[in-house]
């Protein structure tokens, strides 16, 4: 039987959050796409044998694009780690199997599961709305299969998930404790902490050419994820594999994405070892261009937002992350006022560690307040195009973002009444911005397929999933060794060199 389509209605529709909301709107979707949208009584006299999906009650809008995220469906607090900054968690890296150390020489034996954990990760995004993702996938080091073979099982929990995905696959070269040579970090050590065990540096065993092909290699073997090349951080990067990169993404046309600025000893660090930014550093390399997106953008001056407006590249706001980490706040409006896209992303540090995208879009528009009586604050309207339309630029995932006819088909139902809580006057968005959340999100749809119908999974037992992984998890939370403790304190003196 030929497929007839359906037609999802709503109270409102949203096509584009650029664009006014259609009230009493509908779409018709046929064969994963939007075919067109209008009043729900004109589209259905038009297409009668098509299957109706949708409420009076429902918002339709755009799925969300979570443009920056590491996949975790177990968090880090989850997994026993503070919330404290960057570079204090890169120790916890270096020492545990459950944040990327090698297993063989870890203090603590983990059971880590990463496809289950993908795809409870997955899970938890789509229950909020969230459509496609950006994942940014770490390697800290090990040999090139061990990395190969655990990537695969990252990539089978995107594709069983059935969520879209842009995968930037992780590279790096360089430093596995701080902002200096391994081997000159460990001469710094006190003789008394060079002898404790696990402190030794993670040896990269993937040099360029051996990372390239594996993401050739994996982008045959799964064909529907959208990769990208993914410098872990320009920290960790030599300078010839930045320029390596750079030159394959002129080359063959690959995206880049990348942390960017995120911390104030990243930015003292660059401008320390190469005398300018890292946006300026970038730039000279040949790696900002369209093609390209940092995720965070926190410290960055008024040269560097030219520089990034002349060359089109993008950055990914992450303001919870930003928050948790103390990294600071990252200047959105300034992005905005010069033209510089802007997508959104939770970095799978969303506020209470539940992927809520509404929640963060709220907080990410009230923390760029102004004081004063004539401040004005950010549209609801900016805060979810960049979330959706802006997402779907960083991602290049092409027709998502909006559900202008040709797009595809993927589609959020919310409870306008959930939201609203009782009679509410205010606009329509500013209404969603101010009062949604994920437990409000009612039906997600991708590509035409229902993965979830009012508020339940279809083909996934996500509580159960959840619970397997809390059992499993458990030996891999024990509290790291005391030598962490030790070589934090070490790298908090270090990084006192690097303060702007």
């Amino acid at each position: 039987m030929a497929d007839a389509g359906k037609l999802i209605h709503g109270r409102w529709l949203v096509e584009d959050w650029r664009k006014p909301a259609l009230e009493n709107g509908a779409l018709y979707e046929r064969a994963g796409r939007v075919v067109e949208i209008g009043s729900f009584d004109a589209l259905r006299a038009r297409h009668p044998e098509a299957a109706t999906l949708g409420h009076p009650d429902h918002v339709v809008i755009p799925g969300f694009v979570n443009a920056h995220s590491h996949g975790r469906g177990f968090t880090t607090y989850q997994m026993g780690q503070p919330d404290e900054p960057l570079e204090m968690r890169i120790i916890e890296m270096a020492t545990r199997p459950e944040w990327g150390a090698p297993s063989d020489r870890a203090t603590v034996k983990s059971t880590y599961d990463p496809y289950r954990d993908t795809l409870y990760a997955c899970l938890k995004q789509l229950a909020a709305g969230i459509t496609s993702t950006l994942h940014s996938h770490i390697y800290f080091g090990g040999p090139v299969d061990t990395y190969a073979r655990l990537t695969r099982e990252v990539l089978r929990g995107y594709r069983d998930s059935g969520m879209r995905c842009a995968f930037a696959l992780g590279v790096r070269d360089r430093y596995s404790f701080t902002f200096m040579d391994d081997g000159e970090f460990v001469r710094l050590l006190p003789e008394a902490l060079r002898r404790e065990s696990g402190i030794a540096p993670v040896k990269c065993d993937m040099g360029f050419d051996d990372f390239y092909a594996l993401m050739q290699e994996l982008a045959r073997e799964y064909p529907d994820i959208t990769f990208q090349l993914g410098p872990w951080n320009p920290v960790w990067c030599s300078d010839s594999l930045l320029q390596r990169i750079a030159e394959a993404s002129a080359h063959d046309g690959w995206r880049i994405h990348t942390h960017l600025s995120e911390t104030r000893y990243q930015a003292g660090y660059a401008r320390k070892a190469y005398g300018r930014s890292w946006v300026r550093h970038l730039n000279d390399l040949g790696m900002l261009t369209e093609r390209f997106s940092g995720a965070h953008g926190i410290w960055v001056d008024d040269a560097d937002l030219e520089l990034m407006r002349r060359s089109g590249a993008q950055v990914v706001h992450n303001p919870s992350s930003n928050l948790r980490l103390g990294s600071g706040v990252a200047p959105l409006r300034a992005f905005l006022d010069r033209g510089i896209p802007v997508a959104f992303g939770l970095d799978s540090l969303s506020m209470n560690d539940d992927e809520d995208m509404f929640q963060d879009l709220r907080l990410g528009q009230v923390v760029q307040n102004r004081p004063g009586v004539d401040a004005q604050p950010l549209t609801a309207a900016t805060m979810f195009s960049i979330a959706t339309a802006g997402g779907a630029v960083v991602t290049g995932i092409e027709g998502t973002g909006s559900l202008a006819p040709g797009n595809l088909a993927d589609v959020v139902l919310v409870s306008m009444t959930d939201v609203a809580g009782g009679h509410a006057s205010q606009p329509f968005a500013d209404l969603m911005l101010r009062r949604a959340k994920a437990a409000h999100v009612k039906t997600v749809i991708i590509g035409g397929k229902v993965v979830r119908e009012d508020g339940r999974f279809v083909g996934h037992d996500a509580e159960g999933l959840r619970a397997e992984l809390i059992a499993s998890m458990a030996p891999a939370t024990a509290a790291p060794s005391p030598v962490v403790g030790k070589l934090k304190q070490v790298v908090r003196d270090i990084l006192k060199s690097y303060d702007v």
